[in-house]
C-alpha cells in the first residue's frame, strides 16, 4: 500500500457537466497482460471502434438511447451499475466523445479500454528443478509460514485472467464452489465432512476408512468425466430431469436456475467466464492456470508441484480469451463479482492505461474489504513517471508487485517505482501448473503478483478479523531489505511470507498509529482561505497541489467536478490565495462516498481543514469520519448539512489518517479543498 499521490490533474479540458463527472474523455487505450517471459510491453495504440462508457446519474437508460436515437450509435448496458456502452462507427464515437459529457445527467464518458498480451517465445518446461520462489535462498521463506498455517478453505481468492485448468490434478480440490448456488435438491445430501462450514471439493472427494464415499452417488454427484475424481467438469455438468422438470438425482448440478437470487450468473457454480457471458471459467491459454498454481496448488498431496497456500478456495474468473484479449469492462465486472461473492483478495497479472471504470470497482472492492494484487508490469519502467494501470493507481487496497529473480535482483523488465510499487516477489523462471495436467516455467511480474496474493491469504486464514489496511501492512511492513529494489520500491524488499505469519500482529496493533482532534468549524472565511488555512499547504480540485513537505496525500474513488472557473463568486476558492486572485468553483465528489488519504510524516500534529461548499442546493448533507489508516478504527466523526455558503471543519492531526466523506442527502459528497497549517 503505497502513499497515494494526488490524482488532480489540472488543465484538462473539455470539463464535463453533469453530476457524476468532469473526467475528460479518454482515447482508447491498450492494455497488457503481464508476459509470460520479460518482454516489450505493448505501444498504447487506438482500438477500432470500441465503445463509450458512460457513467449515468439523473439520466435513466431509455432517455440516453432515446437522445442518440438518431445518431447513427447503439446503446446497450455493459452489465455495471448505471454504465451504458455506446457503440458505432469509430468516427462518430471520436466525434462524440467531448461533447456527451457536456450533456446534464451524465457522468464521465470514457473509450472502452482493451487488455491484451503480447505471446513471447517461451516453450514451457514440464516437472524438473526445484521451486526456488517458495524454498531457495532468495525465495518468499514459505517453510517458514506453513509452520503458521498451510492455508485454509474459508479464504476465497479471485484469480481474475484467462481462467482456469480447473480440473488439474494438482489444483482440483482447490477450486471454489459457490454453495449458495448448489441445487437445494443436492445439497440436502451432502455432508460437510471436514466441518468447515461449507461444502468443498474435498468434501466431495472424501473417501471414509471403509472406503466409502459418503457425498458421491445418486442425488449427490458422480464423477460424469471419467478422470477418478470429482472435480468442476462434474458438477458444471447438466443435470438430468425427470419428465416433471424435478431433478432425477443424476447427471451434474447446472440446472439452469439461479438458486442464489444472482440471474445474471445462473450456475455459477466455480467462478464464470466474462467474455462467453457463462458459467465456463476454463483456461484455453494457460496464463491462469499459472497463477493459479502459485496461489494455491494442492500441497502435501504427492503430485507436481504446491502452491503458497496448500489449501484455499480459488475462484477463477475467465476475461481474456486463447490470444489473451479482453477489455477493462470485462476484468470490472469480475471485480465485481469477485467482491460480492466473498473473495477477499484477488490476483490481477495485467494491465496497460488507465480508466476510471476499472478504478471504481478497485474502489468497490475496498468498500467490501477485498485486496487488489497487481503486477507492476514488465516494460523495465519508472511507473512514477510513466503510470503502468491499475497497479499505479492510489487506491489503498492495492499491492503493487515486482518481478525479482533467483539471484535476489530485480528482473531486468520488471517496472519499478518509489511510490508506484510496492514490493518485490519471485517472478523469474517460476515453475507452476499449466493446462492439460502439465507444469511449466514461465516469468513475468505475472509470475510475482501471485506469490503475494497467496502470503495474503495465509494471512487471512491466520488471522480472518483483520481488515485489509492490517494485512496489507503486515505483507510490507515485513519485507526483506534488497539492494535492487531500495528506492525503486516503497519498501525497497522483498516478499518474506515467514516473516509476514510469524511476526505477530504488527498489522492488527490494538492502539492506533494516528491521532486526531476536532478544532472547530468556521463559515465566515468561504472561499478566502488566505490567512485563515493553508499558510502550510493546499490542494484545490482542479488545481496543481502544494503540499507541505510533512504530508503526503491521495484523493481514492473519486471524480472531479467544476461548476464554474473562473468565477467572482466568494465561495468559490482562490486558487492562489493571492490578491487579486481568480477563483475556480470545483470539487471532488461520489454518488455514495469516497477517501482523502493523508499521511504527516513528521511524527508531529499538524492542523488540516476540508472545505465544504454546495453549489446546487441548501440541502445536501454529508458525514465526514476521520479513520486511522493502520487500524481502521474511527477517531472523529463530523455530519454536515446545508453548507451552500461554505464551510471548513479543522482537525489537528498526525500519522497516517483517512477522510471518509459520505453522502447523506442530496446528490453527492463534495469536498472543494484540503488545507494545511
Amino acid at each position: 500500500m503505497r502513499l497515494a499521490k494526488w490524482f488532480a490533474p489540472a488543465g484538462k479540458r473539455p470539463y464535463y457537466r453533469g453530476a457524476t463527472s468532469a473526467r475528460r474523455s479518454k482515447q482508447t487505450r491498450c492494455f497488457d497482460i503481464e508476459a509470460l517471459e520479460p518482454r516489450a510491453l505493448l505501444a498504447t495504440t487506438a482500438s477500432t471502434g470500441m465503445p463509450l462508457l458512460v457513467k449515468l446519474d439523473t439520466l435513466s437508460p431509455a432517455s440516453l438511447t432515446a437522445w442518440l436515437a438518431d445518431k447513427g450509435v447503439e446503446v446497450s448496458s455493459t452489465g455495471l451499475p448505471q454504465v451504458m456502452a455506446v457503440s458505432g462507427p469509430d468516427s462518430t464515437l471520436t466525434g462524440m466523445a467531448s461533447w456527451l459529457g457536456g450533456t446534464s445527467g451524465l457522468g464521465y464518458v470514457e473509450r472502452e479500454s482493451t487488455l491484451t498480451i503480447d505471446q513471447a517465445s517461451n516453450d514451457p518446461s514440464y516437472m524438473s528443478g526445484s521451486m526456488w520462489g517458495l524454498s531457495g535462498a532468495k525465495g518468499i521463506n514459505a517453510a517458514s509460514a506453513w509452520d503458521v498455517t498451510t492455508g485454509s478453505t474459508s479464504v476465497v481468492v479471485a484469480d481474475i485472467d484467462t481462467g482456469a485448468d480447473y480440473n488439474h490434478p494438482d489444483l482440483y480440490e482447490n477450486i471454489w464452489i459457490n454453495n449458495a448456488e448448489i441445487p437445494a435438491s443436492r445439497l440436502k445430501n451432502l455432508k460437510d465432512v471436514d466441518g468447515d462450514g461449507r461444502i468443498t471439493f474435498y468434501d466431495l472427494n472424501y473417501a471414509a476408512p471403509d472406503g466409502t464415499r459418503p457425498n458421491q452417488g445418486a442425488g449427490r454427484i458422480t464423477d460424469i468425466n471419467g478422470d477418478g475424481r470429482i472435480d468442476a467438469s462434474d458438477i458444471l455438468a447438466p443435470m438430468q430431469k425427470n419428465p416433471d422438470g424435478s431433478d432425477s438425482g443424476l447427471g451434474g448440478w447446472a440446472d439452469g436456475v439461479s438458486q442464489d437470487g444472482d440471474t445474471a450468473h445462473v450456475d455459477d457454480l466455480v467462478g464464470w467466464n466474462f467474455l462467453n457471458n457463462t458459467n465456463n471459467p476454463f483456461d484455453d491459454n494457460g496464463h491462469g492456470t499459472h497463477t493459479a498454481g502459485t496461489i494455491g496448488a494442492m500441497g502435501s498431496n504427492g503430485v507436481g508441484v504446491t502452491g503458497v497456500n496448500w489449501k484455499v478456495q480459488i475462484m477463477p474468473l475467465k476475461f481474456l480469451d486463447a490470444r489473451l484479449g479482453g477489455t477493462s469492462t470485462a476484468a470490472a465486472k469480475a471485480l465485481l463479482y469477485a467482491s460480492d461473492h466473498g473473495a477477499k483478495v484477488s490476483n490481477n497479472s495485467y494491465g496497460g492505461s488507465g480508466g476510471i471504470t476499472l478504478q471504481n470497482a478497485i474502489a468497490y472492492a475496498a468498500s467490501k474489504g477485498s485486496i487488489f494484487v497487481a503486477a507492476a508490469g514488465n516494460s523495465g519502467a519508472n511507473t512514477d513517471t510513466t503510470p503502468f494501470y491499475p497497479a499505479a493507481y492510489s487506491n489503498d487496497n492495492i499491492i503493487s508487485v515486482a518481478a525479482i529473480s533467483s539471484s535476489g535482483a530485480r528482473a531486468s523488465y520488471s517496472n519499478y517505482g518509489a511510490t508506484t510499487v510496492d514490493i518485490g516477489a519471485p517472478g523469474d523462471g517460476i515453475l507452476s501448473t499449466y493446462p492439460n495436467s502439465r507444469y511449466a516455467t514461465l516469468s513475468g511480474t505475472s509470475m510475482a503478483a501471485p506469490h503475494v496474493t497467496g502470503t495474503v491469504a495465509l494471512l487471512l486464514a491466520a488471522h480472518p478479523t483483520w481488515t485489509y489496511s492490517q494485512v496489507i501492512k503486515q505483507v510490507l511492513s515485513t519485507a526483506t531489505p534488497n539492494s535492487s529494489l531500495a528506492g525503486k520500491t516503497v519498501t525497497g524488499g522483498i516478499l518474506n511470507a515467514g516473516a509476514a505469519l510469524s511476526s505477530g500482529s504488527a498489522g492488527a496493533t490494538a492502539s492506533p498509529s494516528a491521532s486526531c482532534s476536532f478544532v472547530g468549524t468556521n463559515t465566515i472565511a468561504q472561499g478566502n482561505w488566505a490567512g485563515a488555512f493553508g499558510s502550510d499547504g493546499r490542494a484545490i480540485a482542479r488545481v496543481s497541489p502544494a503540499y507541505p513537505s510533512y504530508a503526503t496525500v491521495g484523493v481514492l474513488g473519486s471524480s472531479l467536478w467544476t461548476w464554474a472557473g473562473p468565477t467572482t463568486d466568494p465561495r468559490a476558492l482562490s486558487t492562489t490565495g493571492t490578491t487579486p486572485d481568480s477563483r475556480i468553483a470545483s470539487c471532488w465528489y461520489n454518488g455514495t462516498s469516497f477517501t482523502i488519504d493523508v499521511n504527516i510524516t513528521d511524527g508531529k500534529s499538524h492542523p488540516a481543514s476540508l472545505y465544504l461548499v454546495d453549489w446546487d442546493s441548501t440541502s445536501r448533507s454529508e458525514k465526514v469520519q476521520v479513520v486511522d489508516a493502520a487500524s481502521g478504527a474511527v477517531l472523529d466523526t463530523r455530519t454536515t448539512s446545508s453548507f451552500h455558503s461554505g464551510t471548513y471543519l479543522t482537525w489537528n492531526l498526525s500519522g497516517h489518517v483517512r477522510f471518509v466523506v459520505s453522502r447523506i442527502g442530496g446528490d453527492n459528497a463534495v469536498v472543494s479543498g484540503l488545507f494545511f497549517g
